[in-house]
C-alpha cells in the first residue's frame, strides 16, 4: 500500500468523525502517525468566562469595599465603648441590631451574586473569608435570637455561657477588614508567611531548650548532700521544665550574674552557659 493511499484514507476517516474525538485520535498521546491539522485546531479551547452581573459589579465595586470597611471599623468601636460603658444599655444592643442587619444583607447580597455553589467553592481563592464570613453573621443570628428569647435570666446555665461566647466573638469582625482593604490584605499574607518562619524557628529553640535543659538537670539539678547551693540548683534545675525555663530566660535576657554561684566552682558549666548564649541568644536574635 503506498503513502499516498495511507495518508487520503486517514484524511477521509478522521474528517468523517466528530471534531472532539479527531483531536483526540490525533493528540501525540493516541496517534500513531504524524498527521498535519489546520491552524484553528491546534487552538487551545477554552471555557467562555461567566459574563459579570449587575449585583456582583456592585459588590466587586472599590466604593462598596470601603463602604463595609467603614461599617466594620464602626462597629469595633462600637464594641469597645460597650465594654466601657454600661450605662446606655438601651443603645448599644440598638446600634448591634442595626450592625447586623447591615453584615446580614451585605452576605446575602454576595449569595445572590455569585450564588451558593461558586461562594463556597473550595476552590476559590476567597472561600476561607466567605466560610469566615458566613459563620460570624450566623454567630451574630445565633447572639440575637439568644436575646430574644428572653430566657437567660431564668433560663440554664448553657444559655448564659453561650450568649457569653457570641459576644465574645463579635470582636473577629473587625478581622474583615483584612478583606476589603488590599493593602491590609497584603501585610496580612505577609505577616502569614512570618508566622510560618517564626514556627520553624521555635521548633528548633524548643529543641536546643530541651537538650540543654536534659544535660543541666542531669549534672547540676541533682546536687549531693551537703551541697551549700543545693537550694539555688534545685530552684533552678531541679526538673527539666525548671531548666527549660531558666535556659529560656537567659535567652530572652543573657544576664550571667545570678548563676554566678553555680558556674564559679566550675569553668567547665561557665563555659556551656557562654556557649548557650552566643547559639541561643546572638544567633536566634540574628535570624
Amino acid at each position: 500500500i503506498s503513502p499516498n493511499f495511507v495518508a487520503a484514507a486517514t484524511t477521509h476517516f478522521t474528517i468523517a468523525m466528530p471534531p472532539q474525538e479527531r483531536r483526540r485520535l490525533l493528540g501525540p498521546e493516541t496517534s500513531y502517525m504524524p498527521v498535519a491539522l489546520s491552524d484553528a485546531e491546534h487552538q487551545v479551547y477554552e471555557e467562555p468566562e461567566k459574563p459579570i452581573g449587575c449585583l456582583q459589579a456592585l459588590v466587586e465595586y472599590p466604593a462598596f469595599q470601603t463602604l463595609i470597611g467603614a461599617i466594620i471599623l464602626a462597629n469595633a468601636i462600637v464594641i469597645g465603648l460597650e465594654t466601657d460603658e454600661k450605662e446606655e444599655d438601651w443603645l448599644f444592643p440598638m446600634l448591634e441590631d442595626i450592625f447586623l442587619c447591615l453584615f446580614a444583607v451585605e452576605l446575602t447580597m454576595r449569595l445572590c451574586a455569585y450564588g451558593f455553589g461558586d461562594f463556597f467553592n473550595p476552590d476559590t481563592s476567597d472561600f476561607c473569608w466567605n466560610l469566615f464570613d458566613f459563620t460570624l453573621v450566623m454567630f451574630g443570628v445565633i447572639d440575637r435570637g439568644l436575646c430574644w428569647l428572653e430566657r437567660l435570666a431564668t433560663g440554664p446555665q448553657l444559655y448564659i455561657v453561650l450568649m457569653r461566647v457570641f459576644r465574645l466573638l463579635r470582636i473577629l469582625r473587625i478581622f474583615r477588614i483584612f478583606r476589603v482593604m488590599r493593602q491590609l490584605h497584603i501585610i496580612a499574607s505577609g505577616l502569614i508567611d512570618a508566622v510560618q518562619s517564626v514556627f520553624w524557628v521555635s521548633v528548633i529553640c524548643a529543641l536546643i531548650l530541651y537538650v540543654c535543659g536534659v544535660t543541666l538537670t542531669r549534672l547540676v539539678g541533682h546536687p549531693e548532700e551537703g551541697d551549700t547551693l543545693a537550694l539555688v540548683k534545685k530552684e533552678y534545675f531541679g526538673s527539666l521544665s525548671s531548666s527549660m525555663l531558666t535556659l529560656f530566660e537567659l535567652m530572652a535576657f543573657p544576664n550571667m550574674e545570678r548563676f554566678q554561684p553555680v558556674f564559679s566552682e566550675s569553668p567547665s558549666l561557665k563555659i556551656f552557659f557562654v556557649i548557650f548564649v552566643i547559639f541561643g541568644a546572638f544567633m536566634m536574635a540574628s535570624i
